[in-house]
């Protein structure tokens, strides 16, 4: 790997981090106000109104903070029963098709997402109780998609080594 593409997978991974490091610090505060709330609705019988609101709002958050990252690890959910058992060089091929066809699909996701999130902020478009406008969260997936497909992307040219040289490729944070 030249020094510039290293350069480049280090700033990627390091802004994946943080993005996970606030998806984290949500995850924190969704269970602390999903605690207060039940606790609330126990004790006092009244519950805390806006606490759905959020919570919608913030699993948008930690969703795509963390695509990036989980990507960088290798970590996401798979199933790979067939996969392993075949030749190293057919599975750096259906690995590179696999990154493609994420890198397609949460492309068109960055893009309308994007889209969509501009004509949010054009109209004004706010939650229904707090009034929080809700551009920034769909703002927010456009961004996480487009780490995401950058994650991919270095995942694509790890399957690429893998099917050319029959040789494990990848550039996975261990």
């Amino acid at each position: 790997m030249t020094r510039g593409v290293h350069s480049i997978v280090r700033t990627l991974r390091i802004v994946s981090r943080i993005f996970f490091a606030v998806g984290v610090g949500v995850t924190v505060v969704i269970l602390l106000l999903t605690t207060a709330d039940v606790l609330s609705r126990h004790f006092f019988n009244k519950p805390i109104a806006f606490t759905f609101e959020l919570t919608e709002i913030m699993m948008i958050l930690v969703t795509f903070l963390g695509l990036g990252y989980v990507t960088a690890k290798n970590r996401h959910i798979e199933v790979d029963i067939l996969v392993p058992k075949l030749p190293i060089r057919l599975q750096g091929i259906i690995g590179a098709f696999n990154s493609l066809l994420g890198i397609g699909i949460f492309a068109l996701i960055a893009w309308k997402t994007s889209e969509r999130a501009s004509q949010m902020l054009r109209t004004g478009e706010i939650t229904e109780i707090l009034g929080l406008p809700m551009a920034p969260a769909i703002f927010i997936v456009s961004i996480g998609s487009i780490l995401f497909c950058m994650e991919l992307i270095v995942v694509f040219a790890g399957s690429i080594g893998e099917a050319v040289k029959g040789a494990r490729k990848h550039f996975y944070i261990e």
